[in-house]
């Protein structure tokens, strides 16, 4: 429910704030979470950042759409969607899932992979600090 708002909310972000400050922000969310999912084994208290995941998600997304409308000719832009779907949402996530699925195979417990992706989200965000826009 909470992705709702927002949804609504980040067009209002995203015209405010640069492509790489909202990247930065949403990458410390993901961070926040997922340390937060490795260290605290009591499901009830992980609720309370389930808040974090839904709203880095939906930047992390909104930012994807936008770069691509800027980026791509518009005549490639459905193309672009479809190859961005494919490489990030379907072989990276497999790819994720698999490497998840053996860390929690070999160590019985979630915590290793939460960690994992903790370390990915902060590659992300090593990476957004070197990117460099026009806009403000």
């Amino acid at each position: 429910m909470f992705e709702v708002p927002a949804i609504l909310a980040t067009d209002f972000i995203i015209k405010k704030f640069s492509y790489k400050h909202i990247m930065l922000f949403a990458c410390f969310m993901s961070i926040v979470n997922f340390v937060w999912y490795a260290t605290l084994p009591n499901p009830n208290l992980i609720v309370a950042v389930f808040v974090f995941k839904g709203l880095s998600t939906i930047l992390f997304t909104m930012i994807t759409v936008r770069l691509i409308m800027e980026i791509v000719e518009d005549k490639y832009v459905s193309t672009a969607f479809g190859l961005q779907a494919t490489v990030g949402r379907g072989i990276g996530a497999a790819v994720v899932q698999l490497i998840g699925g053996k860390l929690i195979d070999s160590f019985s417990t979630m915590t290793p992979f939460y960690l994992f992706l903790s370390v990915l989200i902060v590659t992300a965000l090593a990476l957004s600090l070197t990117f460099k826009e026009k806009r403000a």
